[in-house]
């Protein structure tokens, strides 16, 4: 009697441990990560000289007229780097809460590879609930010439293009997305700032 217990207790034990992992990998494969978009912070310039301020000064001066034209085109082989904040939205769609790990990505602007990212924070979610994760990254133009040329070609749109994975217990979960940035506002803001 006291073994047909044992077993029983141990059978239920195992069922039990069973449907908690059942439940808990069904949570982490209805997670979802998406890319919620990306905003320019900042953009900075290489050194610039006195010719370049002129052109940068004329090219902001026509910038309500031209839409930004001479300004994209002056700007393009002057400016260094574009800090872009990327925002990511993690949704726990399951009915047990998740830890979500680290995560890495690659960049690409306009169909050209821009970097790599990481995140190395972790993100507790609880279910039906959503985190939203924002990332500063920094974009070094001078390795992206082929990419500042199609903005200035596309009236200084920038396609930016996440695809990465989220690491969660035992699983990789990919996401990926598009978003279009202007950055003519940006630039016309960064190069007002020089002008202090």
């Amino acid at each position: 009697m006291v073994r047909k217990k044992t077993l029983l207790v141990m059978v239920a034990l195992v069922l039990v441990a069973v449907v908690a992992v059942a439940a808990v990998a069904s949570s982490y494969q209805s997670m979802d990560m998406q890319y919620e978009g990306a905003s320019i912070t900042k953009i900075n310039f290489k050194s610039l000289g006195y010719s370049d301020m002129v052109r940068l000064t004329v090219g902001l001066m026509m910038f309500p007229s031209d839409g930004g034209a001479l300004l994209l085109s002056t700007a393009a082989s002057l400016i260094d780097t574009v800090n872009v904040n990327l925002t990511l939205n993690a949704t726990n769609g399951g009915f047990v809460p998740l830890w979500l790990g680290s995560f890495d990505f690659d960049l690409y602007v306009n169909n050209y590879y821009a970097g790599n990212g990481s995140h190395a924070g972790s993100i507790f979610i609880q279910p039906g609930a959503s985190a939203l994760i924002t990332i500063n990254q920094t974009i070094k133009v001078s390795g992206l010439a082929n990419a500042t040329i199609d903005a200035i070609g596309n009236s200084g749109l920038m396609v930016v293009r996440v695809e990465g994975r989220a690491h969660a217990a035992f699983l990789d979960i990919p996401f990926s997305n598009t978003q279009t940035i202007d950055i003519k506002e940006g630039l016309r803001d960064a190069v007002s700032s020089l002008f202090g």
